[in-house]
């Protein structure tokens, strides 16, 4: 069973605004227009700008496509999906996946790891992982990263938008180079699967 540690409650509405506010910086044509979002120059430009170290890393070994470590300051993608040209929009929806992590996760990580040690100075001064089940979907903080790369990589004015000219999600995967999967879910999220 995956143990995971609860995040602060959120909205996908406002996982979605948080998305959309460095979407406004970095491409904010991307917001009301159907387009790939360049996703990569945010994760190596941008998360160095909220401190955050962002690098590829081989990960095959341990059977994983990205990570990020909120103690280190540090967000990972998978060299070996980067060079895979056969896996571009997963390779897309993991990086938006691990910088949604970065950028929600990581400083409250590291505010609650400081409170717990000050608190606890003597005791074990970690935060305890709950099993995911345990965890409402709001708190869970790998929810909250999935939405976030939602809401990068597919914002909702632009989904309804390519909505009201394509009904097709193979085609709205392709204007958001994303997979079909992907868009399900997005969709589903934003309570507009048919």
């Amino acid at each position: 069973m995956r143990k995971l540690v609860p995040a602060r409650p959120r909205s996908g509405q406002e996982i979605d605004g948080i998305a959309e506010d460095i979407l406004g910086y970095f491409q904010p044509t991307a917001i009301k227009e159907p387009q790939v979002v360049k996703v990569e120059p945010i994760f190596e430009f941008g998360l160095p700008d909220f401190g955050i170290e962002s690098d590829y890393r081989s990960l095959e070994a341990r059977g994983i496509q990205g990570y990020t470590d909120s103690a280190n300051r540090i967000c990972v993608v998978s060299s070996e999906l980067a060079d895979d040209p056969n896996a571009a929009a997963y390779f897309r929806s993991t990086m938006a996946h691990e910088i949604g992590h970065a950028i929600l996760h990581i400083p409250e990580f590291r505010r609650r790891r400081q409170k717990i040690i000050s608190e606890q100075a003597k005791k074990d001064g970690i935060l305890h992982r709950l099993p995911d089940t345990e965890i409402p979907i709001y708190r869970n903080p790998e929810w909250q990263a999935h939405r976030f790369a939602g809401g990068l990589l597919m914002p909702e004015a632009a989904v309804k938008k390519a909505i009201a000219m394509y009904r097709s999600h193979e085609i709205l995967a392709i204007i958001f180079e994303v997979t079909p999967a992907f868009v399900r879910a997005r969709l589903k999220g934003l309570k507009m699967l048919n």
